[in-house]
């Protein structure tokens, strides 16, 4: 259950910073606890834990949800900014679904064995310092909100952002959040909408088949699971009140360096 709990607290704080959370998850897992497998198998433990953190998300964009909801029944009454956003959401998270497919299916076949493992380690270094290099310069914030989001603009754009971050190593919220704020769009808003195309996203393990269903039956994944969520609902809280102050890049480069020296040494 140790493991179950750090695992899940590490996910539940790094799903909403420009960190990999499956990057943290899978590296603390196998220099910490030992962990061996495919590569794939790793990235299901870590997507498990990902369900965590969608209820924590849920309940706290609960009025996004709601309004997204009442807009697919009531869409001319709708305003243009909701109806801007659902365009957006399900053009984003279709692409970005594909595209997370596809990439899990290549990591599949690798395995995490001694000389393996040093190789993925060095690799998840190298993809979080392209992931911190991107937070060091952001972009004079922009003044764009809901109502300038375009499923035709953005969408695809953002669609792929979200879907290389199934790679182990690229953070999902630093991608989509740099990408929209290379499209001027506002902090906050950039978060927010970042956050709300994390929910498919972290609900998107319930269809990866029996395997995953049977893990999730272990207790040890259910604790993880009720961990990360509570912690994720903390970050995210935390997360928009200091938004504005703090700079991840540094750390996040930081900490791929040291990936980088843990798997040459």
């Amino acid at each position: 259950m140790l493991e179950a709990f750090v695992l899940g607290v590490i996910q539940g704080i790094t799903e909403w910073i420009p960190i990999s959370s499956e990057a943290m998850v899978i590296l603390a897992k196998v220099h910490l606890f030992g962990g061996r497998g495919t590569v794939s198998e790793l990235v299901l433990y870590s997507l498990a834990l990902h369900l965590g953190t969608f209820f924590s998300a849920l309940i706290y964009l609960r009025r996004d949800v709601g309004r997204l909801a009442v807009s697919v029944v009531r869409w001319r009454q709708a305003d243009t900014g909701t109806r801007n956003l659902f365009g957006f959401l399900l053009v984003a998270c279709a692409l970005s679904g594909g595209i997370g497919i596809v990439l899990l299916g290549l990591l599949s076949h690798m395995q995490v064995v001694e000389a393996a493992g040093r190789w993925v380690t060095g690799g998840i270094g190298g993809l979080l310092i392209v992931t911190g290099a991107m937070q060091l310069y952001p972009p004079r914030e922009g003044t764009k909100g809901a109502a300038d989001l375009t499923w035709w603009g953005e969408g695809p754009l953002l669609g792929i952002a979200q879907g290389l971050a199934a790679l182990p190593g690229f953070s999902r919220s630093g991608l989509t959040v740099s990408a929209l704020l290379l499209r001027q769009f506002n902090k906050e808003d950039a978060l927010r909408f970042s956050f709300l195309m994390g929910l498919p996203v972290l609900l998107a393990p319930l269809f990866f088949g029996r395997e995953f269903a049977h893990m999730l039956l272990k207790p040890e994944i259910l604790f993880g699971m009720a961990v990360s969520a509570v912690t994720g609902f903390a970050a995210i809280a935390a997360l928009m009140r200091i938004a504005r102050r703090v700079n991840f890049g540094w750390f996040v480069i930081g900490f791929g360096a040291l990936s980088i020296v843990a798997a040459l040494v």
